[in-house]
């Protein structure tokens, strides 16, 4: 906000009747700063002066008598959505030493497969398994995966799994699920067919795994060399 510039101050006071000609009685964006002795200051924006998202936009301040014009460029640096402000490590956090069973569906591995498995000691023990998987898998292996998923990352937000949208992101038919000993889930991780994310004001059009996690309540993108990075093709024959 400190950073926002004036491109006019045209002779427009601000007033209620200025606000509503210019529609910035309804702002796209109010933003109020408070410092530790509760004093504010607040910037309003309106939507732009023409067709074009880079046109000047109106905006004035809780210390400014009349409406200026700011570059719609210089907008787009304060500009947020919600999930701009969500954890993108929050997805993919849990605690790696209290899986006691493993559930992996890979059905679009090469060769694809299933498997189960259960923790003995500090090995694991494949319980089941139907598919490609290596029959002489080392517990090495298993605890890579693991310990590459705990610290995968968000890349972005598609649409929290509340909106009606998200049916339509594609088929989640691939996951892990890690089980505590007890038999309640820990984790889990669920993943479908890349997708294309269009562009939006601050990011360009990119293509993601779509990723729903138990931790999250969003369906998130990460890039498809992340999911590979996991290894989960290195358990397969």
């Amino acid at each position: 906000v400190s950073a926002l510039r004036a491109v006019d101050f045209p002779d427009i006071p601000n007033n209620a009747t200025e606000r509503k000609k210019l529609k910035l009685d309804l702002p796209v964006m109010t933003v109020t700063l408070t410092d530790r002795e509760k004093n504010s200051f607040s910037v309003e924006v309106g939507s732009p002066l023409g067709s074009d998202e880079k046109a000047p936009r109106p905006a004035t301040s809780s210390d400014l008598p009349t409406i200026a014009s700011i570059y719609g460029a210089a907008f787009t640096t304060i500009q947020k959505r919600p999930e701009d402000f969500l954890d993108r490590k929050a997805p993919f956090r849990y605690q790696v030493n209290d899986a006691g069973k493993i559930e992996i569906r890979a059905p679009r591995a090469k060769p694809p497969y299933e498997a189960d498995f259960e923790k003995k000691g500090p090995d694991w023990v494949l319980v089941s398994s139907k598919g490609g998987l290596q029959k002489d898998l080392n517990t090495t292996k298993l605890n890579d995966v693991l310990t590459r998923m705990s610290v995968l990352e968000a890349v972005r937000f598609l649409t929290p799994l509340r909106d009606p949208k998200a049916g339509k992101v594609g088929k989640f038919d691939s996951l892990i699920r890690l089980l505590k000993k007890d038999g309640t889930v820990e984790f889990e991780l669920k993943w479908g067919q890349p997708v294309t994310a269009a562009a939006s004001s601050d990011e360009p059009e990119a293509t993601y795994v779509p990723v729903m996690t138990s931790s999250s309540k969003w369906i998130v993108g990460i890039p498809n060399e992340s999911l590979e990075g996991l290894g989960l093709t290195d358990l397969a024959k």
